[in-house]
C-alpha cells in the first residue's frame, strides 16, 4: 500500500458520496471540453451563461447524465467524477445545470464568478484561497449580507505529495451533539463579526444559526468573531472534533458541493508546496445562491 492510500484510510471523517461519470458521457467529455473552450465573455453575464447552457445542450449524454445526477438541496457534501474537464466555463455549466434554481453568486473581487485556490508566495495566514497552510472550519462568503448557500471546488490537481484534503462539517451530527441550550443560544443572541481592513473592519450582528430552504445554516469563522459564548464555544469544539467531519481526498477533475451552512477547511499537506505554480494544488471555486425569483428566508 502506498503512502497515499495509508494516509487516506488513517484520516478520521465520513466520505462523501461520489457521483460517477456515466461511461457514455465520460466519452464525449473530450468534445466538450473543446466545445467550451472558446466561450467569450464575463461568466457572470447571463447571455454567456446561457451560451454555455446551449453548447452542453447539444450533447444528449449531457444531457441524460445531469437527469441522472441532478438531486434534492442536502446539508451532506457530494462530489462527481473525477476526470472532468475542470475550466471555468465547465464549473458554471454544471452548477447551473445541477441545481436550476440557483445562479452563480459574484466574488467581490472583480467580480468575477469563478476563482482560484492556488498557494502564493507572501500570503496572509487568513487568506485561505492563497495559503498552504491547515484552513479551520469556516463559511464561505462570512462577511457577505447573505452567505452563498452552496460552495463547489473543483479540483485541478491535488497536493502531490497529499494531503491538503478538504474537511466539510458534518452539520447533522454537529447540531444533534449540541445540547438544546446551546442551539436555542445560537439561533436567539446576536454575536457580532468584525470584517477585515480591507472592507474597513466595520462590526456588524449576526445570528450564527439559522434556517434556510428548510435546512439549518451555521454562519461561521472563529477568527473574525468578536464575541465568545457557551454555545459558539461548543460548536467551534465539535467542527474541530474528528468524529464531526466529512473529509473530501479531492482528484484531478473531481467537484465537490458543499451546504455553505456546513463550514468547510483544510487539513494539512503533505510535504513543501512545489515551487512551480502549475504544480502546486490548485482547485477552482465558484459560489451559488437562490435566484431573485425563488424563496430564501436566511436571515442576516
Amino acid at each position: 500500500m502506498n503512502a497515499f492510500m495509508q494516509r487516506t484510510l488513517s484520516i478520521r471523517g465520513r466520505r462523501p458520496f461520489r457521483e460517477s461519470i456515466a461511461e457514455e458521457l465520460r466519452r464525449v467529455l473530450p468534445e466538450i471540453d473543446r466545445a467550451l473552450m472558446n466561450v467569450q465573455g464575463d461568466l457572470l453575464d447571463p447571455h454567456v451563461q446561457c451560451d454555455i447552457d446551449e453548447r452542453l445542450a447539444g450533447f444528449t449524454e449531457w444531457g441524460d447524465w445531469i437527469g441522472t445526477a441532478r438531486r434534492p438541496l442536502r446539508i451532506a457534501p457530494w462530489s462527481v467524477g473525477p476526470d472532468l474537464p475542470v475550466t471555468p466555463a465547465f464549473l458554471v455549466g454544471l452548477s447551473r445545470a445541477l441545481f436550476p434554481r440557483f445562479e452563480i453568486a459574484p466574488y467581490d473581487i472583480g467580480p468575477v464568478a469563478v476563482t482560484e485556490v492556488l498557494a502564493r508566495p507572501g500570503a496572509s495566514a487568513l487568506s485561505h484561497s492563497q495559503n498552504d497552510l491547515v484552513a479551520p472550519p469556516h463559511t464561505a462568503g462570512f462577511f457577505d449580507v447573505h452567505p452563498p448557500l452552496i460552495a463547489v471546488f473543483a479540483c485541478v490537481r491535488p497536493h502531490p505529495g497529499g494531503g491538503a484534503e478538504t474537511t466539510i462539517t458534518d452539520l447533522e451530527r454537529t447540531l444533534e451533539d449540541l445540547s438544546p441550550a446551546h442551539r436555542c443560544e445560537l439561533m436567539e443572541r446576536d454575536h457580532h463579526y468584525v470584517t477585515p481592513r480591507r472592507l474597513g473592519r466595520q462590526q456588524h450582528p449576526f445570528r450564527v444559526l439559522t434556517e434556510t430552504e428548510n435546512l439549518p445554516f451555521v454562519r461561521f469563522r472563529m477568527e473574525y468573531t468578536a464575541d465568545r459564548s457557551p454555545g459558539l464555544g461548543a460548536l467551534h469544539a465539535l467542527a474541530l472534533d474528528e468524529d464531526h467531519r466529512f473529509v473530501a481526498p479531492l482528484a484531478a477533475g473531481e467537484v465537490l458541493f458543499v451546504w455553505n451552512g456546513a463550514p468547510h477547511g483544510r487539513l494539512p499537506q503533505c510535504g513543501a508546496t512545489p515551487r512551480q505554480s502549475t504544480a502546486r494544488r490548485e482547485l477552482l471555486r465558484c459560489r451559488l445562491r437562490l435566484r431573485a425569483d425563488q424563496t430564501n428566508s436566511l436571515r442576516a
